[in-house]
């Protein structure tokens, strides 16, 4: 069954029928999201270099790794990377081939670039249609001699962020505020303070479970306010507001585990009944994953299960939506079934550890298996673990989806204990969508479609001062030279007007056309 048919046959199985009629469903915010993923599939592009750091001079190479809605099934088959100093200027730029959703490149590091960040920034032509931010940018750290190491001489800031859970507090009801602890950097930093009233009265404590973030419980009370008192590293005493709360609204919460994502919708009383009947639905890569219409007028509280052992690994967004077709309440939730990956061996069938010693190194991934891998090996002496990982799934399926900064997101990636669960569900929390925006959707403001997938690269032309009876039955005989293979001989036809054009050419090395008219 492919993913299709698995998405459409989990829309079709996971209306719920206790609170719900599946006749009454949305339908249109359904046929606006599959519009969506039809006609505008989102490329992602990873790009695995070989070290961490660089020195001027050095060369960093690279494999890129293209995948269109999480499938690897790309539509472009040529990417783009630039390298790309501290002011923006382009320093450098490549054009890849893909092949089997791959493509590989290098750049040389400027001879006079030292203790100081390059960027390398990568794209298919189909990218750019959309949000310029979803285009992958990697920071570059290029070293120097110790003692020309740039000081700085930013002061330290702290900040402390709070988000409620499904995005507003609501007057009456118990509800989950998340919080997300960090420096002028974006590091995390441990913190434990007290939510207090306007009086002073002291409601609740918080603390961080992990990197800077965790959650308390309030229970917000018509027209008053409340605030976070903290200290940061250096003792210094800080108050943050929390937003007011809403009454004509709904609450949301989420407890998701293997298999199952739990879902409560709670109502404030005494609620106008404008504010009774609401849709619930949920997508994943522009895919209907679950779609519901619920009546509260009669029950104050509502809570389902969603089975989510069929789906697809990443994160799911659930929103829901007043009468009146408005997004009321959203969470985001991260799916993760372990599809994403494979085992594999890994053998060294030559060890030399000498000078220049020759090595084997030897894949193992399974004998019907399919791929198009890369590995890097360097020296952990000189390019040690960094604390702060990024790699190709958490990229991938994590943070390519999410607004804000994520710390150490290969760590969400480590292993299936519960604590990482927990873990990853804090940045669900924290961190918001940015695919796409439901008001744009519900309005048919389609994305402006600019670029069309690339085929391979395309030479075209026109040829000037020949009428049009000497170019009947013209040819443009080219030569294509490049100092990996042999020169290839081509035929390009010629239209009267003199135009030619030639698609589908793929080069893996940095290629010279000659051409002439034949005869």
């Amino acid at each position: 069954m492919n993913k299709k048919n698995i998405y459409n046959y989990a829309g079709a199985c996971l209306l719920l029928l206790l609170f719900f009629n599946p006749a009454v469903a949305q339908l249109r915010i359904d046929s606006l999201v599959n519009q969506l993923g039809e006609k505008y599939p989102q490329e992602k592009i990873y790009l695995h270099l070989d070290k961490t750091y660089y020195n001027a001079g050095e060369t960093i190479w690279f494999k890129a790794y293209l995948t269109a809605d999480d499938l690897i099934a790309p539509l472009s088959k040529t990417v783009y990377a630039e390298l790309i100093d501290e002011k923006g200027n382009i320093l450098q730029k490549k054009m890849m081939p893909v092949y089997e959703a791959g493509a590989a490149s290098n750049f040389d590091v400027p001879e006079n670039a030292e203790n100081t960040r390059l960027f390398i920034r990568a794209y298919t032509a189909w990218m750019l249609n959309f949000d310029a931010e979803l285009l992958y940018l990697k920071p570059v750290q290029i070293i120097g001699a110790a003692s020309k190491l740039k000081k700085t001489g930013v002061p330290a800031t702290y900040t402390l962020s709070l988000f409620a859970e499904g995005g507003d507090l609501v007057e009456g009801i118990n509800c989950r505020m998340a919080f997300k602890a960090t420096d002028q950097a974006g590091i995390p930093f441990f913190i434990s303070g007290n939510i207090v009233s306007g009086t002073g009265k002291k409601i609740t404590t918080f603390t961080t479970a992990h990197d800077g973030m965790g959650y308390f419980f309030i229970t917000p009370l018509a027209g008053e306010k409340y605030k976070a008192v903290w200290k940061d590293k250096k003792g210094l005493l800080h108050e943050t507001i929390l937003p007011g709360a809403k009454k004509e609204t709904v609450a949301l919460s989420i407890n998701n585990s293997p298999n199952l994502l739990q879902f409560t919708l709670k109502r404030p009383e005494n609620i106008d009944a404008a504010f009774t009947t609401f849709t619930v639905v949920a997508q994943m890569q522009h895919q209907m994953m679950y779609s519901a219409k619920i009546n509260m007028s009669v029950k104050k509280e509502i809570t389902a299960t969603i089975p989510t052992d069929i789906f697809g690994d990443g994160i799911l967004q659930f929103t829901v939506f007043n009468a009146a077709n408005i997004p009321v309440a959203e969470r985001l939730a991260f799916i993760n079934n372990n599809h994403y990956y494979f085992i594999t061996d890994l053998h060294a069938v030559e060890k030399n550890i000498t000078k220049h010693g020759h090595n084997t190194l030897q894949i193992d991934a399974g004998d019907t298996l399919l791929t198009n891998l890369s590995i890097a090996v360097t020296d952990a002496g000189i390019n040690p673990a960094t604390g702060n990982e990024e790699n190709i799934f958490s990229y991938l399926l994590l943070t390519s989806d999410l607004k804000g900064y994520v710390y150490n997101p290969a760590y969400y990636f480590s292993g299936e204990a519960d604590s990482v669960k927990q873990h990853v569900d804090l940045v669900m929390m924290t961190n918001g969508w940015r695919r796409f925006k439901w008001e744009e959707l519900l309005a048919k403001r389609w994305p402006k479609l600019i670029f069309s997938p690339d085929n391979y690269l395309t030479v075209s032309g026109s040829i000037y001062g020949v009428s049009k009876t000497q170019l009947v039955g013209k040819d443009l005989t080219g030569i294509i030279k490049t100092k990996s293979k042999a020169s290839d001989f081509i035929s390009i036809p010629v239209n009267e007007n003199g135009l030619f054009k030639l698609t589908g050419i793929y080069l893996f090395d940095t290629a010279r056309l000659y051409y002439q008219i034949n005869n």
